[in-house]
């Protein structure tokens, strides 16, 4: 049986834990001082075995840092990166954890994917909000004598 694991946002900050793995769970890889660290996750932590149990991206900020984050796992990969895990679920911690997605036997990689779906979706929503609040002020601009 594989294991389970949760992606919860807030904003665009977002955390991946692997069966309620936290920061101060396992241990930070050995080879990370040798790969410079892993500077994108302020929190990576993993078990004796070399699996991840947790890491976390604070402020990333913008879609576009999450899929420089992406990016960069892809540049340095480690093997649990590709695990499939059994039950993935995404949650938005903004919403009192509210659950927004669960996903079945998918890799990390196809989990942040649809998470960058997410955050383009809420992008577009911020957009559109910010659109039609510059069109109410300017219609009531015009209305001025």
């Amino acid at each position: 049986m594989g294991r389970n694991a949760e992606i919860t946002f807030f904003c665009w900050e977002w955390d991946f834990a692997v069966e309620g793995g936290t920061s101060e769970s396992g241990r930070l890889p050995a080879d990370a001082e040798a790969d410079g660290g892993f500077p994108n996750f302020v929190a990576y932590r993993e078990d004796d075995a070399g699996r991840l149990l947790y890491l976390w991206h604070p402020n990333s900020g913008s879609t576009q840092n999450l899929l420089d984050d992406i990016a960069w796992m892809r540049a340095h990969p480690r093997s649990h990166f590709t695990e499939v895990y059994d039950r993935i679920e995404i949650r938005d911690e903004r919403n009192t954890y509210a659950l927004v997605k669960t996903l079945h036997q998918v890799t990390l990689f196809e989990a942040l994917d649809e998470l960058v779906t997410i955050f383009k979706a809420k992008d577009a929503a911020i957009r559109a909000r910010d659109q039609a609040e510059r069109r109410r002020r300017q219609a009531g601009w015009r209305k001025r004598p």
